[in-house]
């Protein structure tokens, strides 16, 4: 997730990166993020204000009593002081999460090194080594030859779990297998833990990964009831 203060500091560095990925939309975002952000620090300074006011009110009070006069009048002037800081607080910390989540919808800075181009075709080939082989047949890519070998289904998988899925069958199922328990015994070799983790998560601990709303339709929730 990007800083705050990155963007607040070097707002035009995170457009013109935004503009060099032709996304419009994060721009959007990027530009309502700074106006949020204004407003959530004029929100912080009111509270602040606020508690410095009824810190050296508690103390004049205080000072008063010692002295022996009336403190009615400072008081009515604290008295209110605590809600409106409750207050201001609750608007500041539901403006806070939605900066949050309006950060972690910002990808992170390209490289410098980056080309700017229209698509893909405006890529610079950085290196290239050897030469393609040429052959006399067509050749399949993986899932096209798992299918023909029948070691892939995608069909099937499609009608129990939708698009993007397969089943792995045979001698494939069993390489994969093979191949997890040598990296389990490799690692256990190497004085490495093994530790299988929960099948599902909640929403916190990835949240600051990735952005969550670009994903929102390969990723599955799990309610509770």
């Amino acid at each position: 997730m990007i800083d705050i203060h990155l963007i607040r500091t070097n707002y035009k560095v995170v457009k013109e990166d935004l503009e060099k990925r032709k996304d419009k939309q994060r721009i959007s975002i990027l530009n309502s993020l700074i106006k949020k952000d204004k407003e959530w620090r004029k929100l912080k300074s009111e509270i602040d204000s606020l508690r410095k006011q009824r810190n050296e009110l508690s103390l004049k009070i205080n000072k008063l009593k010692k002295q022996k006069k009336p403190i009615n009048k400072v008081l009515k002037e604290v008295k209110n002081i605590p809600n409106k800081i409750k207050k201001l607080e609750e608007k500041e910390n539901k403006l806070k999460k939605i900066i949050n989540q309006d950060l972690l919808r910002l990808p992170n800075l390209l490289h410098s090194s980056v080309p700017y181009g229209k698509d893909e075709n405006d890529n610079k080939l950085v290196r290239k080594g050897g030469k393609p082989k040429k052959h006399s047949f067509k050749i399949l890519n993986h899932a096209e030859l798992g299918e023909k070998l029948g070691i892939l289904d995608f069909d099937k998988s499609a009608e129990v779990s939708g698009h993007g899925f397969y089943y792995l069958k045979g001698n494939l199922a069993l390489l994969n297998q093979a191949l997890i328990r040598f990296a389990i015994d490799f690692m256990i070799k190497k004085d490495y833990t093994y530790i299988e983790p929960p099948l599902m998560l909640r929403q916190k601990p990835y949240e600051g990964v990735t952005d969550l709303e670009k994903f929102e339709n390969v990723l599955y929730k799990a309610k509770t009831i």
